[in-house]
């Protein structure tokens, strides 16, 4: 009768707890799959829709790729508006698009452009390879809140951040601050190198074409795609550069614009020059470079000096006929520092040479005439009416002197435009750009 009673008393033990287990199952499911699906659905197209001036875009079509940026306006009528300004998709000019959207539920929440996109399809319309740029233009939504969201191609695997953009920033703007990121830092600065510090420790490193790379030793190398922002730049996503055991991402000009500085929490890095100016100005002549003079960013006195010469040069006819200038350039030609004057001779392209006494001192270089050769005297003789003294002086006004040598672009970080400043006269600026 006891072990009755207790075998008994154990079932309806047993039996409770089984009830209670179920209750709890039926507690923490009790929506279905498909309501759930919804529910986290709404709350993806809610913020969505809750970024008034639309969603910065950040989109690597891959690893290997660079960063596009792009602004996303989702609207609750079903339509949406891109905008973008970029080589790949736009031309390098700025253009909006509108097409429709929609929000599919399916394994998740997927963003998907179902009608053309002039700038969303051009990522990822296969062209003549049948491959194209290997973009996508349906994404699933991976990680989401009002304040960011990350989202992934869904063919293609194209990593995608979006931020709300600020309800005051115009369109045009936004782009218009990455364009003025990109001349302090990137714009014809191809090849240039830089300094990574990590933790105060320096690295030299090359970049070209959106990317940071080097090499350690004969046989690992290391590339780092990113994207230019508004504010600096950014590194494809979980992609960052080695920091320890961290991976900084994002980085930022500082006030003077000297260096670029990793924002993210607790991470010492940042890029900054590897050459000063006037070592790179040395560095490309040396290196079979060329310096091109920018006719539109000389000082008064010398774009006064410098059209002269080119008018006088271009209204003189010779018996030969009749030359043109069409650009000027610093080069090493023989082992010395050149002008290199580059004319027409009626229709025939030609090149003249004068050959400087050059020093550089510090950030400071000293330019002296010593000879020209037989088709730049040619010019001399052209610019003053046959008078080869007085041609000499209308050239010496414009590259004789000593000039302290900076950036022409804002930044330090950036030299491939150099302005040439009189140390005793302002007006007397010569602009050169790294020729192409």
């Amino acid at each position: 009768m006891k072990r009755t009673t207790k075998y008994l008393f154990s079932m309806l033990l047993l039996g409770a707890a089984l009830v209670s287990c179920n209750r709890m199952e039926e507690d923490v499911f009790s929506e279905n799959p498909s309501v759930r699906l919804q529910s986290y659905t709404n709350a993806v197209y809610e913020e969505l829709l809750s970024a008034p001036n639309g969603w910065e875009v950040r989109y690597f079509m891959n690893p290997e790729s660079a960063g596009y940026a792009m602004i996303i306006k989702f609207n609750e009528d079903g339509t949406a508006k891109v905008a973008a300004k970029n080589s790949a998709s736009t031309g390098g000019k700025y253009q909006e698009a509108e097409s429709l959207w929609e929000l599919i539920s399916e394994s998740g929440a997927i963003i998907s452009f179902p009608t053309y996109n002039a700038v969303i399809h051009a990522f990822a319309e296969p062209r003549n390879d049948g491959i194209g740029l290997g973009g996508d233009y349906e994404f699933v939504v991976k990680e989401h809140s009002a304040q960011q969201m990350r989202i992934t191609g869904r063919k293609h695997g194209a990593q995608i951040y979006m931020y709300p953009l600020p309800s005051g920033m115009a369109w045009e703007d936004y782009f218009a601050k990455i364009d003025a990121i990109d001349a302090l830092m990137f714009t014809g600065n191809d090849d240039m190198s830089f300094n990574l510090v990590r933790n105060g420790e320096k690295q030299k490193v090359e970049y070209a074409k959106h990317m940071f790379g080097w090499v350690v030793g004969d046989t690992v190398s290391y590339v780092y795609r990113f994207i230019t922002t508004p504010q600096g730049i950014s590194f494809y996503y979980q992609n960052g550069v080695e920091v320890g055991d961290k991976r900084a991402q994002n980085f930022a000009f500082n006030s003077d614009n000297s260096a670029l500085i990793c924002t993210d929490e607790g991470i010492d890095a940042r890029f900054e020059s590897y050459y000063s100016a006037a070592e790179y100005f040395d560095f490309k002549l040396k290196h079979k470079g060329a310096w091109k003079v920018n006719a539109a960013g000389l000082g008064s006195e010398t774009k006064a000096a410098y059209d002269d010469f080119v008018q006088s040069v271009a209204s003189f006819v010779a018996s030969s006929g009749k030359r043109t200038i069409t650009d000027m350039r610093f080069r090493l030609k023989d082992g010395s520092v050149a002008v290199e004057l580059n004319f027409r001779l009626n229709d025939s392209p030609q090149q003249g040479f004068i050959t400087m006494d050059s020093k550089i001192e510090g950030d400071q270089l000293t330019l002296s005439y010593v000879s020209a050769d037989t088709k730049a005297n040619a010019l001399l003789l052209a610019s003053a009416n046959k008078d080869v003294e007085a041609g000499k002086a209308k050239f010496k006004s414009i590259f004789e002197g000593t000039f302290s040598i900076a950036s022409g672009s804002g930044s330090v970080l950036n030299a491939s435009t150099i302005d040439l400043v009189d140390i005793n006269n302002p007006n007397r600026k010569l602009k050169v750009d790294i020729a192409k």
